[in-house]
């Protein structure tokens, strides 16, 4: 539980000094009104979520065997360059050997990245109401 909560605390940190950094960078202290602040505020969750989603979808994605057959093709190539040290397998030998070396437990940074993603509508859904 505790490992979990460090996860998270970390990911959110990361994802509010990005918010912080974009309000920065747009001079959201002189907004002249406060839809452009909230304009603004949707910019900033937005883009911190999708900052944060998209690396996790990648890493689902890899740790799926995706990649599998690409890395493999590039291993039997390096393997004809002199003097490297690459055993020689089999795709499906190649394949079982990694599927035991995928990564566990990233979700906390998708989830992180959705509840960033979620703010930005509630701001813009504020936007649109004013």
């Amino acid at each position: 539980m505790k490992k979990r909560l460090i996860r998270y605390s970390i990911t959110v940190g990361i994802g509010v000094v990005l918010v912080v950094l974009y309000l920065y960078l747009q001079e959201f202290s002189n907004a002249e009104t406060q839809k452009i602040q909230l304009r603004m505020l949707a910019d900033a969750f937005t883009i911190s979520g999708v900052i944060l989603m998209l690396p996790a979808g990648l890493i689902w994605v890899a740790s799926d065997g995706f990649f599998d057959g690409l890395t493999y093709s590039a291993r039997r190539l390096a393997r004809l360059i002199p003097f490297t040290k690459l055993k020689d397998e089999r795709y499906y030998d190649y394949k079982m050997r990694k599927r035991e070396n995928r990564p566990q437990g990233y979700g906390f940074i998708f989830f992180t990245g959705l509840g960033f993603f979620l703010v930005a509508v509630i701001m813009i859904a504020l936007f649109y109401l004013i």
